[in-house]
């Protein structure tokens, strides 16, 4: 595994563990952007678990070169879900900006991929 894989794995593991926990625990703010964006808070919870088994994907695929396949296809959900967030905060009418952080862990977690599957 590579420099760039390792950082990358460390940064989307760390930051959807990070984004999933707050809804996971139903937390009140978490809950006002559910409704916010048209989820209900189970529906939200449901992200929450994709967020964090993606991070928990990424992580066992660092585990080994036996598991690259493993931490790919997590980092490809996490794309999925990067990309899905984007597009709702822009829906429900959120400045771009709102939509900025969720584009960039996108391009992170395909600079992953590319960097696992180059290793």
């Amino acid at each position: 595994m590579n420099i760039v894989a390792i950082v990358t794995g460390i940064l989307l593991a760390l930051a959807f563990a990070f984004a999933a926990l707050p809804k996971l625990t139903k937390q009140d703010q978490m809950v006002q952007n559910a409704d916010h964006l048209g989820f209900s808070t189970v529906q939200f919870q449901l992200i929450g678990a994709a967020e964090l088994a993606g991070a928990v994907g990424v992580v066992v695929g660092m585990l080994s070169s036996d598991l690259d396949a493993v931490g790919i296809a997590a980092a490809a959900g996490l794309v999925v879900v990067g990309i899905g967030a984007a597009v709702t905060h822009l829906k429900a009418g959120d400045p771009p900006k709102a939509a900025a952080p969720s584009l960039v862990l996108a391009a992170v977690a395909v600079l992953h991929i590319i960097a696992t599957a180059a290793a």
